[in-house]
């Protein structure tokens, strides 16, 4: 089964109860799943019961698609967009560019 960033849209309480239901209860059956989520702090809180393996992507010049072991604290979201020019400034200036600007 694979997972991809459970309850993102709920408080943070419950986004943690919730994401958690379901990687415990794979494990307690001794079954695989994979959960693709960026909230480190559910991997902290299941690593510490010693459910799962924690891998992230590498990032040098630019996301490298090889996993290392670990739990990423750090967004690179911004490095992402600017390396496709989706960045704010290069919106904004997109956008005044278009006669759109503020």
């Amino acid at each position: 089964m694979v997972f991809d960033g459970l309850s993102e849209g709920t408080m943070f309480e419950e986004k943690m109860t919730i994401s958690g239901i379901y990687p415990e209860g794979f494990y307690k059956f001794g079954a695989s799943a994979l959960l693709v989520t960026h909230n480190h702090e559910l991997c902290e809180w299941l690593q510490q019961d010693g459910i799962g393996r924690y891998l992230q992507v590498e990032f040098r010049q630019g996301p490298t698609h090889l996993l290392i072991a670990g739990i990423s604290k750090v967004s690179h979201a911004n490095r992402v967009a600017s390396s496709i020019r989706f960045s704010q400034k290069d919106v904004e200036a997109h956008l005044e560019k278009q006669g759109g600007g503020s």
